[in-house]
């Protein structure tokens, strides 16, 4: 008898140093990054370890789901962009906030489902923070 473990999924880690050529924001959103765009859907976990470096920290948009811990702050979480959790309030709301003009046709589950998935992503992840 043996044991035989398949793992038949992605995993990624990365590790940046933020440099900033803005003033006082600095992107962290890596989803643009080379292999990982289309790589998080919804049911992906996620999560984000920023060293504060006795700094404080604001998120442009809203107060993103953050803990801190140890002189860091801490964003993790699922992206739960499936069709069973789409809502087309939530969409125009979202869609709104980041100011993206989208609005859910209705007529094309395709497209409304691909979007609200980018839409769930931004409202999951920050894009910048900004030194305070």
């Amino acid at each position: 008898m043996k044991y035989n473990y398949s793992f038949k999924d992605n995993i990624a880690l990365f590790e940046f140093d933020c440099v900033s050529n803005d003033l006082d924001f600095f992107k962290i959103n890596c989803n643009y990054i080379g292999e990982i765009w289309g790589v998080a859907l919804y049911g992906s976990s996620f999560r984000y370890e920023i060293n504060l470096n006795g700094n404080k920290v604001t998120f442009p948009k809203k107060d993103f789901n953050k803990f801190e811990k140890d002189g860091k702050i801490i964003l993790e979480g699922k992206l739960d962009g499936s069709r069973e959790n789409f809502s087309k309030e939530k969409f125009a709301e979202l869609a709104e906030l980041y100011e993206l003009g989208w609005s859910s046709s209705g007529d094309d589950e395709r497209f409304d489902l691909l979007n609200w998935n980018e839409l769930i992503y931004k409202d999951s992840i920050p894009e910048t923070m900004k030194l305070e």
